[in-house]
């Protein structure tokens, strides 16, 4: 079984959810009818990041709590720590922050008894990005920066990646939330994403290679947006499309190439194609099953109308 987990796991990481998810299931059925657990654990996280990558977040949440009370029975602390992160990222979603940040916690204290520095910085990146959705940016920023300076000095720049494009995210709504003018943090954020690009950072959870760089240009459109910087602001949003666009049909992610559409019809003044923006965002947030992202949408076309 080995052999076919690890065809799901390269399906995962090619970004065919579907794909993984039918393996993983043929695995988690082997194992119930062997009553092995141990294998129905890893199945079930398999299962669980396939519907992630997929966004059909409510099964993702399902399938991870099972792998997570399997996990420990078995007292496996690495794929415990996996599940607790796959279900804070869950909740996050749904919009259940105090759930998600109490799940991220468990899991770093899971992974502080592994003492594997990378395992480290992946507990407070999921912490971070609780953290982030619930609001509280500040903390975000702080864990982010964290996760991403620890991983670089253990030299593992695949996982600094992640936080720091997640960190660039929290500074992106940092700057929307409090009117800031001054960029350069988000500047020096997206210049290290970019050197650990180029070093071969893609992003190290499963699936997210795709997902990482959508944010990644995402963040430097917000930039060249804040800039005034209109031409290459242009050129990122036709990224961004494209990036989206490689992703599952129904993924909330999908809501960023609308949010970016809506930054540059609101900066032309466009106000009723700006609404639209934030309306095709909500509820591609929503088919996602993203709830946050939604009422962050919902919030953007409130504060349109009543400037209209």
């Amino acid at each position: 079984m080995d052999g076919t987990l690890a065809q799901a796991i390269a399906a995962l990481d090619a970004g065919q959810p579907r794909r993984s998810v039918a393996i993983s299931h043929a695995v988690l059925e082997h194992a119930q009818r062997k009553r092995d657990p141990h294998l129905e654990a890893r199945a079930s996280l398999l299962l669980a990041q396939g519907f992630k990558l997929g966004s059909r977040l409510r099964l993702a949440a399902d399938f991870g709590e099972r792998a997570a009370d399997l996990f420990h029975a078995r007292s496996d602390a690495e794929g415990l720590a996996d599940a607790l992160s796959l279900r804070s990222y869950s909740a996050s979603a749904f919009g259940r922050h105090d759930e998600a940040l109490l799940l991220a916690t468990r899991a770093i204290e899971v992974r502080a008894a592994q003492k594997d520095p990378e395992a480290s910085a992946m507990g407070l990146n999921a912490f971070g990005i609780a953290s982030l959705w619930a609001g509280d940016l500040a903390s975000a920023r702080g864990v982010l920066d964290a996760a991403a300076l620890y991983a670089a000095e253990e030299g593992c720049a695949a996982t600094a990646f992640q936080p720091v494009v997640n960190a660039a995210c929290a500074e992106v709504l940092r700057l929307m939330r409090d009117g800031e003018q001054d960029t350069d943090q988000l500047a020096a954020l997206l210049r290290w994403a970019r050197q650990l690009l180029r070093r071969g950072a893609r992003g190290s959870s499963r699936g997210s290679a795709d997902v990482v760089m959508l944010l990644l240009v995402f963040c430097d459109f917000m930039l060249a947006q804040r800039r005034g910087q209109a031409d290459r602001a242009a050129v990122l949003h036709q990224d961004c499309i494209q990036r989206a666009a490689r992703l599952p049909r129904r993924s909330w992610l999908h809501a960023f190439a609308w949010w970016a559409r809506y930054e540059r019809s609101k900066s032309a003044g466009d106000t009723a194609g700006a609404l639209r923006s934030t309306r095709a965002m909500a509820a591609a947030a929503r088919e996602g099953e993203h709830a946050t992202l939604a009422a962050l949408a919902d919030d953007l076309g409130a504060r349109l109308s009543l400037c209209r």
